[in-house]
């Protein structure tokens, strides 16, 4: 009996120390450098974005953040070596949709449930795009044209948000596709430019600038009704095709484990962050607008996608579990 009571002061003790502890942590949180990890390549649609508000954060922190690009594996390098950092806040990922899809489009699969969900600034239309000297002036044009013959899409890698964009689009329009992989939007895009693909289905930012300089068109964009942002680009929708999807983009995330507290902070820091007139205006020019989630909101968002993605990875022959 004695030795029982002994073992459990000694667990209450361990656990009030452990508390003490991570109290600690959330009391000194942040202490140091943070890292915000990209797990793509530089020039691409998250990394252009993160360039615009990661010095905001650095000031709303008051630590220095630096921005990592570790691309690989669809994004699940750099993903992990998140998960692989630590628990204390100090490593935060900027994950997207690519990374939700890579639980059934990966072997073995991405672990989604290592991580916590912080915070989602924003979410992205995709966009049909050819290159401006391309025959096709609408979408109609582009359909009839690629039910005839097949069509190369570019894509930012197997099983990524833009290839599941590209391949329910196709399946719904009954075009005949071949899906080309790149290392990220920029990849996709720059072999477009090289006509080496003749359509891309990706946001908006990781072509606006290659539309502004008369390189490329935009055919058609995945909202139900224009925004301010893509005003001169036709919805879908307007043109007879019933096709709305957005790119959970941007999606901030840290390890399981990272105390609530830590989180909670962050999550205010991101928030204060994209509430900064300049960050609205710099995404704003990316053709992006800030919708900001917290940490409750974005994650009943992915409990509500998840199954609804998963079985679109099915439908499309996409699925490796």
């Amino acid at each position: 009996m004695k030795k029982l009571t002994a073992l459990l002061l000694a667990l209450v003790l361990a656990l009030a120390s452990l508390g003490l502890a991570q109290g600690d942590a959330v009391e000194r949180f942040p202490e140091r450098l943070n890292t915000v990890v990209v797990p793509w390549g530089a020039g691409g649609r998250t990394d252009l974005a993160i360039r615009v508000w990661a010095p905001y954060l650095e000031q709303e922190l008051g630590v220095p953040v630096v921005v990592a690009n570790n691309p690989g594996g669809g994004g699940v390098v750099g993903a992990r070596s998140v998960a692989r950092a630590g628990a204390d806040g100090h490593s935060q990922g900027v994950f997207s949709i690519s990374l939700i899809l890579a639980q059934w489009t990966k072997i073995p699969p991405f672990e989604l449930d290592a991580y916590i969900p912080v915070a989602l600034p924003y979410s992205s239309p995709f966009v049909l795009t050819v290159r401006a000297n391309s025959p096709y002036e609408t979408l109609q044009d582009f359909v009839d044209a690629y039910q005839e013959q097949r069509v190369r899409f570019g894509n930012s890698g197997t099983g990524t948000s833009v290839h599941i964009a590209a391949a329910a689009f196709a399946n719904q329009v009954g075009i005949n596709a071949q899906y080309v992989p790149y290392e990220g939007d920029a990849g996709a895009v720059s072999a477009l430019l090289r006509d080496e693909v003749q359509a891309a289905m990706v946001p908006m930012i990781s072509v606006v600038q290659q539309i502004d300089a008369g390189e490329l068109r935009a055919l058609a964009v995945s909202l139900t009704e224009r925004d301010e942002y893509h005003e001169g680009v036709p919805t879908f929708v307007e043109q007879g095709v019933d096709f709305v999807l957005g790119d959970m983009g941007g999606g901030i995330y840290v390890p399981q484990g990272t105390p609530a507290g830590i989180v909670e902070k962050l999550e205010a820091a991101y928030a204060a962050t994209f509430a900064r007139p300049e960050v609205v205006s710099g995404l704003g020019n990316l053709a992006i607008g800030v919708d900001f989630m917290g940490s409750e909101e974005f994650r009943a968002l992915i409990d509500a996608w998840n199954p609804i993605l998963e079985e679109l990875t099915h439908e499309l022959g996409l699925s490796l579990q």
